[in-house]
């Protein structure tokens, strides 16, 4: 029987967490360092996310990668979701990093506070 899927049942939530941390740090290796990735991974990553989007989602400015307009809507739309499907994993699995002291799931990653967003 087929069935007919849709771009965003198929999307790997994996890749989220790539998006994420290349719009935090703008540069693929600061974000692949702090997701213990290699470059190369994070590269390959992005490359999924870009035929998954069909946006080339981030472009070379210098040595930054630079959002363009349709991954800032993306972005701006899937921060509150994200955000709160990671603090929810976190808090199930009584996460040891987020008792240690680094930043919760709940902290925007732009911002050395808890995010305006959980008021």
């Amino acid at each position: 029987m087929n069935q007919i899927h849709t771009r965003s049942e198929q999307l790997d939530l994996n890749l989220l967490k790539v998006f994420e941390a290349v719009y935090r740090e703008r540069n693929l290796s600061l974000a692949a360092q702090a997701l213990y990735l290699t470059p190369s991974a994070v590269s390959h990553a992005l490359a999924r996310l870009r035929r998954q989007f069909d946006d080339p989602l981030f472009v070379r400015d210098g040595r930054r990668m630079s959002p363009t307009a349709a991954c800032q809507r993306l972005a701006r739309r899937c921060w509150r979701p994200w955000r709160g499907c990671a603090s929810c994993c976190s808090t199930a699995t009584g996460s040891s990093r987020d008792r240690a002291g680094s930043r919760s799931a709940s902290a925007c990653p732009r911002r050395p506070r808890p995010c305006c967003c959980r008021r």
